[in-house]
């Protein structure tokens, strides 16, 4: 059974604050930090969302390209001279690193976004252990603009890097293979 320990954020903030004035500090606090995160993602998406969105694109038919490179070569099993062994060894290495640079920044983009909506689970605490109704409407207003505008990482406004990107990325990649292969093309090694 395979456990992962999860790095939760540790505030300084104290089960049941009865003091309404250090609870609205608080949330200040709070709401500051999550709209800076969500302005300079924002300004992120406008530099490099064009920059990322192409670059998954050539990743795309990099690796559509590789593994046809390794269907052909398993096709074609008879020749096993240099030349073969030296092409399947390239192949194999180009997709390596083809799919850790795809994992790598997907797996930035989830984490980031990740940390940065833990700010709804603080703000229901501090609903939580306040009794005062004004405070509670803020916060869950708040939270609403949280959910509305979220810390996302996109291309072109076409898709949302994270896991959910990693999924569809090497789905939209077996269906082209299938494509590919019932099609017969393939490229000469």
């Amino acid at each position: 059974m395979c456990t992962r320990r999860k790095n939760k954020l540790i505030l300084g903030i104290p089960q049941n604050t009865e003091d309404p004035k250090k609870c609205r500090q608080y949330m200040w606090i709070i709401m500051h930090i999550h709209l800076e995160l969500c302005f300079i993602s924002r300004e992120l998406n406008k530099v490099f969302s064009i920059q990322m969105t192409l670059q998954m694109t050539s990743y795309f038919m990099l690796f559509v390209e590789l593994c046809c490179g390794i269907y052909a070569t398993y096709i074609d099993n008879n020749k096993d001279t240099f030349e073969n062994v030296f092409s399947k060894i390239i192949i194999y290495i180009w997709a390596v690193v083809c799919t850790a640079k795809v994992f790598a920044l997907n797996h930035i983009c989830q984490i980031i976004y990740d940390k940065a909506n833990e700010t709804v689970a603080i703000l229901y605490n501090l609903s939580n252990d306040n009794s005062d109704k004004d405070f509670r409407e803020q916060i869950l207003q708040f939270i609403l603009q949280i959910k509305q505008k979220e810390v996302k990482f996109y291309g072109m406004g076409l898709f949302y890097f994270g896991y959910d990107f990693i999924r569809k990325f090497y789905t939209a990649v077996a269906a082209v293979l299938v494509i590919i292969i019932q099609m017969n093309i393939t490229s000469d090694y």
